[in-house]
């Protein structure tokens, strides 16, 4: 197997996928993936989405390849026309796995992922959802073996689920979290745009302004904003908030789930000052 890097080479199905981590792994190249829904390679535009643009960049580790792997069936038209885009953005290969390729006698197994110490069902986070991305993100990293994977922001729960699965099996692995990319009026790029959306992404980016406070005003502060929603403080082990300290604060309004990370006990504008 041969291909030039930064051209986004395109492998399709199971038995390439497995060609494309040999050879990596013969020849001594570490590689980051970046897992992509084929529903949401693209946006709106028809461009590579902002948030997939962001989840490319942070792979660039320094000595890595880049792959981008799309999970989900996609017509090869779509995937071609994806080719150019990504290899613009540097990625060196593409690989496409079908829901066959991935479970190719079903999903049989289910990685079990423990509750966490704080409730976030009632901020959208429902946890058998968790389980059921930790097990494809294990099946990932157990087919292809890289390095690390680049994981948005949003899917905080998971992604932490899934270093602990890593490093419980014994894969040496590790997340890559990835900022959620925002619109100017506070919305996920990955989300559709309401007035739900419009109405939590201000509740929890003002929120953050409360930091300095605490995490338990950050909570009433976003409540003040958003009276409708729910708000829910956890800390980066999404144990109990810390006093002091990274931490992240989950929203739920209507169909529409979101988090912000919050310096809690330290503040925006401590950390400026700081900075």
């Amino acid at each position: 197997m041969s291909f030039t890097t930064g051209q986004a080479k395109v492998f399709r199905g199971v038995v390439a996928a497995r060609q494309v981590a040999a050879a990596f792994a013969k020849t001594s190249r570490p590689w980051v993936i970046i897992p992509v829904a084929a529903t949401e390679l693209f946006s709106a535009e028809a461009v590579v989405s902002a948030q997939v643009a962001a989840a490319i960049d942070a792979a660039k580790q320094p000595g890595c390849l880049r792959g981008v792997i799309v999970v989900g069936d996609i017509a090869e038209e779509q995937l071609q026309s994806a080719q150019p885009l990504l290899a613009q953005r540097g990625v060196d290969v593409v690989v496409a796995l079908g829901d066959e390729d991935v479970w190719p006698h079903g999903q049989r197994t289910l990685v079990s992922v423990p509750a966490p110490g704080v409730d976030v069902s009632a901020v959208g986070v429902e946890w058998g959802a968790v389980a059921r991305q930790v097990t494809m993100w294990v099946r990932l990293v157990a087919l292809l073996r890289p390095v690390g994977v680049a994981v948005s922001d949003a899917q905080y729960p998971a992604l932490l689920a899934a270093q602990h699965a890593c490093a419980d099996l014994g894969l040496e692995t590790k997340f890559l979290r990835v900022p959620v990319v925002r619109r100017p009026d506070g919305t996920s790029v990955a989300q559709q745009s309401s007035e739900d959306a419009v109405v939590l992404g201000a509740a929890l980016s003002g929120a953050v302004l409360a930091a300095e406070d605490g995490a338990d005003a950050c909570v009433e502060f976003a409540r003040r904003v958003a009276p409708g929603a729910s708000f829910v403080a956890a800390g980066l082990d999404l144990g109990p908030a810390p006093e002091l300290g990274e931490g992240v604060l989950f929203g739920a309004l209507g169909d529409v789930c979101d988090c912000v990370f919050v310096p809690f006990g330290i503040g925006v504008r401590d950390q400026q000052q700081s900075g």
